[in-house]
This record gives structure tokens, sequence and C-alpha cells, in this order.
């Protein structure tokens, strides 16, 4: 498989309890940490990664894995767990706080973690190579609809509320997604320094054996019209230039 191009970028990580005695990552040692897939290593290994960047220690054992699929906000509502992963500020975080929850979360980014709260388009390589141009139009609408969006949020509500018969009336729904419309991007590439940096973390959590080369796996190539040609030419960025051939008019 080969993402294309990005849609959405949210914030998320790991939504906690204030009542339950958590004011930082450290805090979660000893705790109950909901995740689906529990007891697997995936809701942990953010958890670890998020408490040595806190400056605590990490062991196997150090925290309680709970099962409740993907329903995080019950889970912490009904005390089965005192924190859980991977909550989204525009969904988890306001469902919780509309039921009475004091919660918080931690965020992804601010503690060592791959910023991974993000939606993209994903194929084949051969059906990218085939069915390019109509996955450029999938492009083209996408980026018009999020400029629809940014412009007219009220009329795309409704367009959206009818489409899916959801109850915009309903205040959490409304505030739902009124917050998912911002995570929309208006830039739909991402940088090849972003994934390998992902795939390094998920080395370093045993979730992965081998890295491989990031643009295996994620490709900017239908988005910029100049991309093939310019991959094609020699380099004219000052970093391809060895040190010792640079001249004034390399570095102007």
């Amino acid at each position: 498989m080969i993402g294309f191009a990005r849609y959405l970028h949210t914030n998320g990580g790991i939504m906690y309890n204030k009542d339950k005695d958590i004011t930082r990552p450290k805090d979660l040692i000893g705790k109950r940490l909901q995740y689906p897939g529990a007891p697997g290593p995936d809701g942990t290994a953010i958890a670890k990664t998020m408490i040595e960047a806190d400056g605590g220690t990490f062991k196997k054992g150090y925290l309680t894995p709970v099962n409740n699929s993907f329903y995080h906000t019950d889970a912490l509502l009904n005390d089965k767990a005192d924190a859980a992963t991977l909550v989204f500020e525009n969904f988890e975080i306001l469902e919780a706080k509309s039921q009475g929850l004091n919660v918080d979360y931690f965020s992804l980014k601010n503690y060592n973690v791959p910023d991974f709260c993000q939606l993209i388009f994903i194929t084949t390589p051969e059906k990218l190579a085939t069915y390019e141009s109509k996955l450029k139009r999938l492009i083209k609408v996408t980026q018009k609809a999020t400029h629809y969006i940014n412009h007219h949020l009220e009329d795309a509500i409704d367009i959206y509320s009818m489409f899916t018969q959801t109850d915009v009336t309903n205040q959490l729904n409304k505030d739902t997604i009124k917050a998912t419309a911002q995570c929309f991007t208006n830039d739909l590439s991402m940088s090849s320094d972003y994934y390998n940096d992902l795939q390094l973390w998920l080395k370093e959590v045993n979730e992965i054996k081998v890295p491989i080369t990031p643009s295996l796996y994620f490709t900017n190539q239908l988005l910029f019209s100049r991309y093939m040609k310019l991959s094609n030419t020699p380099s004219l960025y000052l970093n391809d230039v060895h040190p010792k051939n640079r001249t004034h008019d390399h570095l102007t």
C-alpha cells in the first residue's frame, strides 16, 4: 500500500481522568489504561514513550491494560480505566466532557510520540499508476470541499446532516462536526522526514523490525504537477552540492 494525500490532521493522545491524581505522563504509572487490543503492545507503547519523555522510567507491568474496544469515554465514565488511548481532541474529549467527566489529555506531539493523528488516502502502487487521472480528480474534489467547508461552515454542516441523517440539534453532534471541520487540511502533502520518524519510533517500540525507504509508502507525486520533472533532473538544492564544490553562486 502507498499513501498519496493527507486530508485531516487533528490533535490527540492519552485522555485521562483528572480526578485520578493524574497531572503529567509519569502519573500514569500504576494506573489502568484503556485501549483497543489490550493487553497488546500498542497502547503501552504510546504511554511508555510519553512517560520516558516526562523523565520517568517505564517497565513491563507498570500499567494495567484494559480493553473496552473503542469506547474510551465509557471506560472512564464507568470506572473501568483511569486513562484511555488513542483519543482525538475533536471527538472523545468533547464526548467525555459532555458527559460530565473531568478530563484532559496528553498530546502525542508534546511527549515524543510521532504526531500520527492524521488521515490519508491510500491505494496500491499498481492502482496509483493505472488510475492516476482519477486519483488526481479525487484530490481536486477534496481540496474544493475543504475550501467550501472553510468558507461556508454552516451550509456544509446542513449538507452533511441531510446526507448522513445526523441530528445537529444535538449539541454534542454539532460541536463534534464543527471541531472536525477545522481539522481538514489545505496542504495534502506530507514529508518523508515525518514518515521516517514514525517508522523509527515503531522500531524503537518493537512494532516493526526493519525500517524501509519512506517514499515507498507515501508519495506526493499526484499533488505537484512538476513532481516527476524535478525528480528526473539534477538537483539544485544546496544540500546536494558537496561542501568543497560550493561557490558564492550556490549561496545566493
